[in-house]
């Protein structure tokens, strides 16, 4: 057996590593959404996300986790051949409209223009200049704060599940195995893998 083959089955161990490292990092600031500004007791953590389900609070087309996310991809993502910013912006529509049942979303990364329904009222977003991070983040910045404008106040709820959507969608492009788990299901998992 030559040293080549020796190392072959350790050729893949540090693009696994650095996968979870990002899906790890990504968890840890997605986390940060959820939690108090200075950082307490377990307790008051619990009280403020009772408390954030009586008052929705969470703006949509802020795109604060999908944006950490997006950092994230940019800075540590170990093969930029993977990212495509049209292709993700699509899918990660794709995959809200698979999420909530009022929206309808119409093209794909070929066409120029994509088709947003929410419940009966239509827009045409033009996606042809979508070709960097920044220009995506802009287009999914203005298509949500039309799904905001025109959703249902039963799916007005948690706008948030809407958000995590768009990130797992964006991110099969990438990986099909790589998700972001909203805080309270990791902290379910690790419950549940501990013992």
């Amino acid at each position: 057996m030559s040293s080549s083959d020796s190392a072959r089955p350790f050729r893949f161990a540090p693009l696994r590593i650095v996968a979870v490292v990002v899906l790890l990092l990504l968890w840890g600031l997605a986390a940060s959404d959820r939690l108090p500004a200075s950082i307490g007791s377990a307790a008051h953590a619990a009280e403020s996300d009772l408390a954030r389900k009586d008052k929705p609070d969470h703006d949509l087309s802020a795109l604060r986790v999908f944006n950490r996310v997006v950092l994230l991809i940019k800075d540590n993502y170990f093969d930029p051949k993977r990212i495509q910013p049209r292709k993700m912006l699509v899918a990660a529509l794709d995959n809200v409209e698979r999420q909530v049942a009022e929206i309808m979303v119409d093209g794909d990364e070929k066409s120029p223009k994509i088709r947003v329904t929410v419940d009966k009222v239509s827009k045409e977003f033009d996606i042809s200049g979508v070709d960097t991070f920044w220009r995506m983040t802009f287009a999914l910045k203005d298509v949500f704060d039309f799904i905001n404008k025109n959703l249902s106040v039963q799916a007005k709820q948690d706008t948030r599940d809407i958000e995590y959507a768009a990130v797992n969608g964006m991110l099969t492009t990438l990986d099909p195995h790589s998700i972001l788990l909203k805080p309270e299901y990791f902290k379910e998992m690790k419950l549940q893998t501990k013992g």
